[in-house]
Formats: structure tokens, sequence, C-alpha cells
């Protein structure tokens, strides 16, 4: 076994089940001794085979859903952030064009 399937298998047994079990990112670096890309990484091969969520607002941190109200939540969670990043690229294209006409 390499290390990379240790720390991704330690992560599985480190997150907890609901959100009760919530954890926040530094509590995973911290215990495993990673950074948090290395973390990131691993949580990203982890999702491919369990529905990891995440919260932005308290309670902060990773969690296994164990429903799909959970899963509804993330999901609508990360639609509203890409509509937020596209509001503001969209704004800052308009600031560019704006600037280019000024040349």
């Amino acid at each position: 076994m390499n290390n990379a399937n240790t720390i991704k298998d330690r992560i599985k047994v480190l997150m907890g089940t609901g959100i009760e079990s919530i954890k926040p990112c530094s509590y995973f670096t911290t215990t495993l001794h990673i950074s948090r890309r290395h973390f990131r990484q691993e949580l990203a091969e982890l999702r491919k085979e369990l529905p990891i969520v995440s919260r932005d607002t308290e309670p902060c941190g990773y969690y296994i859903a164990e429903d799909i109200e959970s899963v509804e939540e993330f999901i609508h969670d990360l639609q509203s952030t890409i509509k937020g990043y596209q509001n503001l690229i969209d704004l800052m294209q308009e600031h560019k064009e704006r600037m280019d006409e000024t040349r």
C-alpha cells in the first residue's frame, strides 16, 4: 500500500458521517501532517466513492452526507458560488472593455 492510499484511508476513517461529525480542513491537515493542497487532492479522490460535502457557514468543514438533503444543500451552495463568480467575471469583463475603449 503506498502513502497516498494510506492517507486516503486515514481521511476516510477520520471523516464522520452526518453533520454532527463535521470537521474543518485544519483538523485533517494537523492530524495527518499534510498540506491543505494534499488534503484537497485526497478529498477529490474520495469524493469519487463517497458523498463528501462541505460547508462554508457554521459549522464549517467536511463530512460524509447521510441524506439527500445534505447533498442537495451542497449542490445549491456550489451553484450559488458559481453564479457569484460568473457575476464577478461579467463585471470585470465590462471594466476591461471600458478600459480598452480609452486606450
